[in-house]
């Protein structure tokens, strides 16, 4: 059934006179008459009653009325909720992070762009490292990143967020604490907590990198999935680690110190994302993330 049909009959049942809701839309009276024509022959049954100068709707009028107000709303409804996935103001968006950003800098971030996009449904994962998500991407299983370059796979597209410098952890008390910089040469002998090399964590690899160009490589270590087991491990004094300075911002971080090494290694977080991916919210959401990222500067 056409919605003009409907729309004419809505105006028809306010105005009850032909010549009112012909002025009304525009079109001449013999339009109206056609139309309300059309329309009974449609249904199957007389919805008013021209017998006197003004217009009566029938029961069957009343009934269409109330229905069809009702489905031209849903139908706008629906028009405007099309529109806004269209223009990428709304719609669901799935991201997944690497652990070492979820609980540091990405609330602040996703925080300060969700306020300009409301509408916008998030729902998150947590994993541990960035070649996880590469194929989690590459599977579309999730609809954009946030990792540590580099980005290895030739299917994705990046862009990035800010630096990362890495640093070394030690418990509060430890002698190098309040050290300005430290050589790591100075911590070999003591037990580092290490996230694994073999499960693609670009920290793990950037972390070795230092201690070879320090001249040794760690005799023992505690192996972590997560940043925040690692952290803890270091606040109880089990050994040094060398993460990411952006680990300064975890909320209630007691016991630790963050020094700087004299061979630090600046890592990048990155936004990343299918190069084939067309969603006009994905490419809203990465353009205000940049625009949030410019604002803050350095969130580490």
């Amino acid at each position: 059934m056409e919605t003009r049909l409907l729309e004419t009959f809505i105006v028809l049942a306010e105005e009850l006179h032909i010549g009112k809701t012909a002025d009304r839309l525009h079109v001449s009276p013999a339009t109206i008459s056609q139309r309300l024509a059309q329309l009974e022959k449609r249904i199957g049954g007389k919805l008013a009653d021209r017998s006197t100068r003004s217009l009566v709707l029938t029961d069957l009028g009343h009934f269409l009325l109330n229905e069809a107000t009702v489905l031209l709303d849903q139908m706008s409804a629906a028009k405007r909720r099309v529109q806004a996935r269209a223009s990428g103001s709304s719609g669901r968006l799935h991201i997944s992070f690497i652990g070492s950003v979820g609980p540091v800098v990405l609330p602040e971030l996703v925080g300060r762009v969700s306020a300009n996009l409301p509408n916008m449904a998030l729902e998150f994962g947590s994993h541990a490292f960035t070649r996880k998500i590469e194929e989690l991407l590459e599977l579309r299983r999730t609809d954009l990143g946030i990792v540590r370059t580099p980005v290895r796979s030739a299917a994705l597209e990046w862009r990035p967020l800010y630096d990362d410098p890495l640093v070394l952890l030690v418990p509060a008390t430890h002698r190098l604490a309040k050290a300005q910089k430290v050589d790591l040469n100075s911590v070999k002998d003591e037990t580092h907590i290490v996230f694994p090399q073999r499960e693609g964590s670009v920290v793990a690899d950037q972390a070795m990198r230092m201690c070879r160009e320090a001249g040794y490589e760690p005799r023992k270590t505690i192996e972590i999935y997560e940043t925040l087991t690692g952290v803890g491990l270091v606040a109880a004094g089990m050994g040094v680690s060398i993460m990411p300075l952006s680990t300064r911002r975890i909320v209630g971080l007691k016991g630790i110190t963050h020094v700087e090494c004299k061979n630090g290694i600046m890592t990048q977080v990155a936004m990343v994302w299918r190069k084939d991916d067309t969603n006009p919210l994905r490419q809203r959401f990465v353009k205000e993330m940049e625009r949030v990222g410019r604002l803050l500067r350095n969130p580490v």
